[in-house]
């Protein structure tokens, strides 16, 4: 009788033709855990990614030497053809499943008649995990989208741009939440200038800090609109969230008029520091302090930074948010539209699923440059998210 490992092995080795790479894994392995996020995007790019545990398939183990995990392993053609040992990079991988990088179709026959038979433990990786949650709807994003704001502040050198997010509104008055490092060159000094994307607006109106945090990276500006704009709900801070989870953020790309960009989560809390949110696609030039919101519309996040090394988001998470408008205003302003928050069909999500990677501590932005990073100062696992995606080459990491 031919045991399950055996059928696997024979399927690797017989070959398909497609590049495989197999994920030797443990499940009380934390550096495992921390490569789930990079692992999922390759599959929800259609690429065959298979997940070997180590303490299931000794076989496997045995066949191809694994020595330590995580170890990836590319298989074409029934060889090896690369290897992997220990934590690495979507780049890296992606590398692995051939220099032209051509993820499968779904249609193709050879890779649908040789992986069918493989059992669950070698099984493709899914793209996300759990339930994929309720999808993306146009009210939603409609009203994010009228409720959101292009920031230009006023410093010594020029003009700093940003996105922010309308969270409260009270008679004339409404209030933005935004990233910090907006104000840094002008030392929350300079005088700032709000167009609004609510039908009707009248472009621009003035804006006042109220507050800001340099280290969190978040910051509080009222402005006076001269209309009635409804504001977005803030999720509650205990909001559960989790990699796969459908969400948009909205941001000025290099200055223009917001746009709104469909994405997941990739993980929680992947660097120490502030509680912070990693999302797949890498922000670009004009989107810092713009809102990342749930599929059903609720503000789960602020930009912060920019991953170009994982391709990521990186933005402040709820308890950030909660905090700053708890102790500078009234958590009423929180509170207003609970009743409604706890009526969605959220999609969970654990707050530590992964562990965390340790970065340079006590370390901010410098004076907010002008273009993208292009040379960051390396963490102990290699690079390091740049701050400031409208802004640039920013040498530190999330303190």
């Amino acid at each position: 009788m031919i045991s399950t490992p055996t059928l696997v092995l024979a399927a690797l080795l017989a070959g398909s033709g497609q590049t495989v790479l197999l994920n030797f894994h443990s499940d009380s392995c934390a550096p495992c855990a921390a490569m789930e996020p990079v692992v999922r995007r390759l599959a929800s790019e259609g690429f065959d990614i298979r997940r070997v545990d180590v303490q299931q398939q000794q076989q496997l183990v045995r066949r191809f030497q694994i020595k330590q995990v995580p170890t990836f392993v590319a298989i074409a053609s029934g060889h090896e053809v690369d290897r992997v040992v220990g934590p690495t990079n979507y780049q890296r991988l992606r590398q692995m499943l051939g220099a032209t990088g051509s993820p499968p179709t779904p249609s193709d026959p050879s890779t649908a008649q040789t992986w069918q038979p493989l059992p669950q433990s070698a099984a493709p990786v899914s793209a996300q995990s759990g339930h994929p949650g309720p999808g993306i709807t146009e009210q939603a994003k409609q009203r994010a989208m009228q409720a959101s704001v292009r920031l230009r502040v006023e410093d010594p050198t020029g003009n700093s741009f940003g996105t922010g997010t309308i969270i409260d509104s009270h008679g004339k008055e409404a209030l933005v939440i935004t990233c910090g490092h907006l104000f840094r060159d002008s030392s929350g000094q300079g005088r700032i200038h709000v167009d609004l994307f609510a039908p009707g607006a009248r472009n621009p109106v003035p804006g006042k800090l109220v507050s800001y945090d340099l280290e969190k990276d978040v910051a509080l500006v009222a402005i006076w609109p001269g209309m009635s704009i409804t504001p977005v709900p803030v999720a509650p801070e205990d909001y559960p969230i989790r990699p796969g989870a459908p969400v948009f953020s909205i941001g000025c790309d290099r200055g223009a008029d917001a746009t709104i960009r469909v994405s997941q989560v990739n993980s929680v809390n992947k660097y120490l520091g502030p509680p912070n949110i990693q999302v797949a696609g890498q922000p670009v030039i004009g989107r810092s302090g713009g809102g990342l919101f749930t599929a059903d519309g609720q503000l789960i996040g602020i930009c912060n930074l920019a991953d170009p090394q994982d391709d990521e988001g990186i933005y402040a998470a709820l308890p950030v948010i909660h905090a700053h408008v708890a102790a500078n205003l009234s958590k009423e302003i929180l509170q207003r539209d609970a009743p409604m928050i706890a009526a969605t069909g959220a999609t969970a999500m654990s707050n530590s699923e992964s562990p965390a990677r340790s970065l340079p501590a006590g370390s901010l932005p410098p004076s907010m440059p002008r273009q993208m990073p292009s040379s960051p100062q390396p963490s102990h696992e290699g690079h390091v998210p740049h701050r400031n995606p409208e802004m640039a080459s920013v040498p530190d990491a999330l303190a």
